[in-house]
């Protein structure tokens, strides 16, 4: 019975895990502070964004309007050229500064 349990709860995680990557999102942000997004964007995925203030400190307001995009599309528009790079794993995003952009 606990094999069982834990091949089930190993089969949700992967099932998760695909999920989050392949889950078409709709994104409406005007003039919104980072932190916010980040916030909101991380409730509709579901997945976890990790970040600490002094990386995303100097990002601009964020303004974008997207529809049926994954969460990988949406961080690559919305970090292209801060020099702000993401690390997507199956449950968390890891936002970081780009060691030679600094």
């Amino acid at each position: 019975m606990q094999r069982i349990s834990i091949s089930l709860i190993v089969a949700i995680g992967i099932v998760s895990c695909l999920h989050s990557q392949d889950l078409r999102l709709m994104v409406m942000a005007d003039h919104k502070p980072s932190p916010d997004f980040f916030a909101e964007l991380s409730f509709q995925s579901g997945v976890n964004i990790i970040y600490s203030d002094d990386v995303i400190e100097r990002l601009p307001f964020i303004t974008l309007q997207i529809r049926e995009a994954n969460l990988e599309e949406i961080l690559s528009k919305v970090l292209q050229g801060s020099g702000i790079q993401f690390t997507l794993t199956a449950d968390q995003v890891v936002l970081y500064r780009n060691a030679s952009a600094s």
